[in-house]
């Protein structure tokens, strides 16, 4: 049923590319089908995914990933002022999620309320609330309390997918709360054989439908892994068949030792290029982005800071346990690779470097997990063009959402004037 329905009344909404068949990185279809050329097929891209990875790599060791090549027009990002959005009385300034929705009558800002169970559409030009998608805990069309959303994606105002970590369920629901149809994911985070992660999707980890197919992160976090090659970071459900497929594997660079308890340097992050059809997907100690339409292309691309140096691992014992209170201190006093950010307004992509902080400032409270962000600039063919680094202690900077005026980053509530609004600063690419 769920393929019949976005077929037949949703898919022209959004821009998805063919439907097609992912075979995983050695040559499995772990949906059980065993046909043999398929499996030729899926070793050939492996392989070729293999050399390209290989090359990207080397040259970052060695000082490369810097620029691709020069001559390309430059942008700055300059901060245009502010975007403000009156809250109703029921809704905190703090949420897990927020778009920026293009309908046919106007321009929409949406963000969940936690408060209210409920996704809350504003009109973006006023700044004021229009509508509103009541979600149900529980019955006929619950979809769990708050505690377990995660994802979101608004492809438009009555057709809404919602990913549920705690249940392991994606649904999809209309504006009045109604699911039209469900699926249940399996995931084992526990299991060392079978590293299948748990549910992993927010703001810069995004859940993507794409052909009857939701692209959806997963996580492994704070694992002493054998081989960090064979976790996948991202799950691909098929509502047509019921199969789940997995993708996007760690790179070798993980397995050099242990990264941390707490996760900050095991999670991916991506955005999705509705222009080319492809995913690019950033790891936090990786100075490359990888590009890929899960088929078969799969290019890395060299995306370096100047920020950033080789990224040393906590420990080099990959099975090592670490404490807690030293896992803290090294998250946030070495620098990491973060979020991908596409523009599909100017064609540019932001990827985000937060840089660390000394551990004097992270033993001072009014800093501690406070970070500097340097963001590159990079258009569609992955030049680099342009960067700027923005100060600590501002944005939130995982709370962002592109619009026609450009990049909006969400200022840290603790600095609003009034409690009633939901404050954004606005970045614009300009030409140099």
């Amino acid at each position: 049923m769920f393929a019949n329905v976005f077929s037949r009344n949703y898919i022209g909404l959004v821009c998805y590319p063919r439907n097609f068949t992912f075979i995983d990185h050695r040559g499995s279809q772990l949906a059980g089908m065993e046909d043999v050329l398929l499996r030729e097929i899926g070793m050939q891209i492996f392989k070729y995914s293999l050399i390209l990875s290989a090359l990207a790599w080397g040259t970052s060791c060695t000082g490369g990933g810097k620029n691709k090549a020069d001559g390309h027009v430059s942008y700055v990002l300059e901060n245009t002022g502010i975007k403000t959005f009156v809250l109703d009385s029921l809704t905190g300034p703090i949420s897990t999620f927020v778009t920026y929705v293009q309908a046919p009558d106007a321009d929409l800002f949406c963000m969940y309320s936690r408060e209210q169970n409920a996704l809350v559409f504003f009109d973006y030009a006023s700044g004021m609330p229009v509508d509103k998608a009541q979600f149900s805990n529980e019955g006929p069309n619950g979809v769990g309390g708050y505690s377990g959303y995660k994802g979101f994606q608004v492809i438009s105002r009555d057709s809404i997918l919602v990913a549920n970590v705690i249940l392991n369920k994606v649904f999809l629901l209309n504006s009045k709360g109604e699911i039209l149809d469900q699926m249940k994911v399996y995931t084992d985070p526990l299991n060392q054989d079978t590293l299948i992660g748990g549910l992993d999707v927010g703001v810069n980890r995004p859940l993507v439908l794409k052909n009857n197919e939701v692209y959806m992160h997963t996580l492994i976090s704070g694992r002493a892994l054998k081989d960090h090659t064979k976790f996948s970071h991202v799950m691909i459900a098929g509502f047509a068949d019921g199969t789940v497929r997995r993708s996007m594997y760690r790179p070798e660079v993980y397995n050099r030792g242990y990264w941390s308890a707490n996760g900050e340097f095991d999670r991916c992050y991506s955005t999705y290029n509705p222009d080319t059809k492809r995913f690019i997907y950033s790891f936090p100690v990786d100075h490359h982005l990888y590009e890929t339409d899960h088929q078969e292309h799969f290019v890395p691309h060299p995306a370096a800071s100047e920020y950033i140096e080789d990224i040393k691992p906590m420990s080099s014992d990959r099975m090592a346990v670490q404490d807690w209170q030293k896992s803290v201190e090294y998250d946030y006093t070495n620098s990491r690779y973060y979020q991908v950010i596409y523009d599909r307004f100017n064609g540019l992509y932001y990827r985000f470097a937060l840089l660390g902080n000394t551990l004097d400032e992270v033993k001072d409270p009014d800093v501690q997990y406070k970070q500097r962000a340097a963001v590159i600039l990079l258009d569609n063919d992955f030049h680099k063009v342009g960067k700027i680094v923005l100060d600590r202690g501002r944005n939130l900077f995982h709370n962002f959402f592109i619009g026609k005026e450009g990049l909006h980053i969400q200022v840290d509530p603790v600095l609003y004037d009034n409690e009633d609004d939901l404050v954004y600063d606005v970045y614009r690419p300009v030409k140099k």
